[in-house]
């Protein structure tokens, strides 16, 4: 049976040789590009999945009407996880995190600087709901004072280079220090 598709096959592809071409073509096109589809949905799929809490972590969201229109936004009132947590007892916990408004950031170290996209400012309690590794320091103390700052890895290396940054001061966008109390491993690419 198989030996018999085959030969037919072969026969129309000399019979039709720019037709076959065609459909071999658009064949291989339509499998690479389903595998490119899998691929880019997998990678989506995947965010904030290295999180041990993720099934239990919600984001919430803000929905703003204004003339029939809905806009739709992960940035909320500060007080919102404040009055879920009193109102509702399935509300274990929260963390707030802000993004800085900038679209970089500025860290200074005596003559070393460090420009950077990401910057946010953290709830103390960030470490009891993301899986968050910290290199040094300690996650109960890290964020309990208000001008402490904990680094991702690669931007404590920017700064400090091989010296322990922790007690370190940085200027941050050349208006405010803070004391680096901690480090922490740098989060996967798939992290928000």
């Amino acid at each position: 049976m198989f030996k018999k598709n085959l030969i037919l096959a072969w026969r129309q592809m000399k019979k039709k040789p720019a037709l076959s071409i065609f459909k071999i073509m658009g064949l291989g096109l339509g499998i690479a590009v389903s595998l490119l589809l899998i691929k880019y949905i997998s990678w989506h799929w995947n965010f904030d999945r290295f999180n041990l809490n993720a099934e239990r972590i919600v984001r919430i969201q803000h929905n703003h009407y204004s003339e029939g229109t809905v806009s739709r936004s992960a940035m909320t009132y500060s007080g919102i996880p404040v009055i879920a947590k009193e109102r509702f007892p399935e509300v274990t916990g929260y963390t707030r995190l802000g993004r800085w408004i900038a679209n970089d950031v500025v860290f200074r170290h005596k003559e070393n600087l460090y420009r950077g996209r990401e910057c946010f400012f953290a709830d103390p309690s960030i470490f009891d709901f993301f899986s968050l590794t910290l290199i040094s320091g300690d996650p109960v103390n890290a964020l309990a004072n208000p001008n402490s700052l904990v680094l991702t890895e690669s931007t404590a290396k920017a700064l400090f280079g091989q010296d322990d940054p922790l007690g370190q001061e940085v200027l941050f966008e050349n208006f405010k220090t803070f004391v680096i109390t901690g480090v922490v491993q740098d989060p996967p690419l798939q992290s928000h």
